[in-house]
């Protein structure tokens, strides 16, 4: 199941559940992901998901006066229009009064249906929501236990919330984790990590993928699925930056404002001699593929990005200079091989086949074939 699928299916039993409890949807969500949970709502059920049509600002300011008024109301749209078109409605009317709606923003990203255009894009959200007071935001990955703890964390707990969900093809396939609202996820965390990967939402999937395959190359990446953006982790950060290892940060979001920026103002207040890349949309990225035929994962940079990662981490590993290095690399073959230099002759080789089997050399002659 995916993150959208399973939004609908807990709200359609939190309606049934608590006749306090009110839906609204923008545009056709109705009846893409409410119709058959309907068949088995009572009439006045049914009475309280209600169709605000195309009229996101009007849609905002109704879901904020029924919370004034005592209603616990989700509002579900395209992340796209919540938030730039009926932004001041959620300044003013919700978060000014801290009105008790929950806002789920679906396509968040670059997850928008291609067909539809880029206006279906959501790039500045993050940014935008973050400046407001009286708001959380939460970005869960494909990862079940995220979206069922922010689900239940929105029904429990008083105020306005924003909970941004990618696309609804993602299913969700992460290793389940501990969830709390004021850590990160660990999704790999070895003892002693070659970089830390610090990734939000969808680009936690590409993330994972990453992970995988430096694990072949004998790196240890640690990857944190940062769910939680406001109130941010900063405990959290602070000891991934105390480990003095190069960060890695991935996000579908502008670069300026979202989980890049609030990180990059951690590490340059921690005064920690702490490398950051991070990979999201410039104005120079977003100019190249808004006027070509270019694919999302150029405009985040994640084209190439197991290369582009284990370049960025040999340059910061201390040992690759000119007297001792370490050489990760495939053969004809296709096995990895690493290798042990000194002054760029091999002093030690180790080679792994498709097959799981080891091989070693020393001195460029092998000494070892594992059975």
């Amino acid at each position: 199941m995916n993150n959208t699928d399973y939004t609908a299916k807990w709200l359609s039993e939190l309606v049934k559940k608590d006749e306090n409890v009110y839906l609204l949807i923008i545009d056709g969500w109705e009846y893409y992901l409410f119709d058959e949970h309907k068949k088995s709502m009572t009439d006045e059920q049914k009475s309280r998901i209600i169709n605000m049509g195309i009229s996101e600002q009007n849609a905002v300011s109704v879901a904020s006066g029924l919370a004034l008024g005592g209603k616990t109301v989700y509002l579900l749209m395209f992340a796209s229009f919540l938030t730039s078109r009926a932004a001041e409605q959620i300044k003013l009317d919700a978060c000014y009064n801290n009105a008790n709606v929950k806002f789920i923003g679906i396509h968040g990203g670059i997850s928008g249906p291609r067909i539809a255009g880029y206006s279906h894009w959501t790039l500045e959200d993050i940014a935008v929501l973050n400046s407001y007071p009286n708001i959380k935001i939460a970005v869960p990955s494909a990862n079940e236990s995220e979206m069922k703890y922010w689900l239940e964390y929105s029904y429990k707990n008083y105020g306005t919330m924003y909970i941004r969900i990618d696309k609804p093809g993602i299913e969700q396939f992460l290793p389940q984790t501990n969830v709390c609202e004021d850590k990160m996820s660990e999704i790999t965390n070895p003892t002693k990590p070659d970089v830390a990967i610090i990734a939000s939402g969808a680009a936690v999937q590409r993330a994972y993928e990453v992970t995988k395959t430096l694990e072949k190359f004998e790196y240890k990446p640690a990857l944190y699925s940062c769910h939680c953006v406001k109130p941010f982790n900063f405990d959290g950060l602070k000891n991934i930056i105390n480990r003095k290892i190069p960060i890695v940060v991935m996000e579908e979001h502008s670069k300026y404002g979202g989980i890049t920026s609030i990180i990059s103002d951690e590490i340059a207040h921690s005064n920690k001699s702490v490398r950051l890349a991070s990979f999201n949309v410039s104005d120079n990225k977003f100019n190249k593929v808004f006027y070509s035929e270019q694919s999302a994962e150029e405009l985040l940079g994640f084209d190439g990005l197991d290369k582009k990662i284990i370049d960025f981490i040999k340059k910061e590993r201390c040992f690759t200079d000119v007297f001792f290095h370490i050489k990760r690399s495939t053969d004809k073959k296709n096995r990895v091989s690493i290798q042990y230099r000194i002054f760029g002759l091999p002093l030690f080789e180790k080679k792994k086949e498709n097959n799981g089997r080891k091989l070693y050399y020393l001195f460029g002659v092998r000494v070892w074939k594992q059975k």
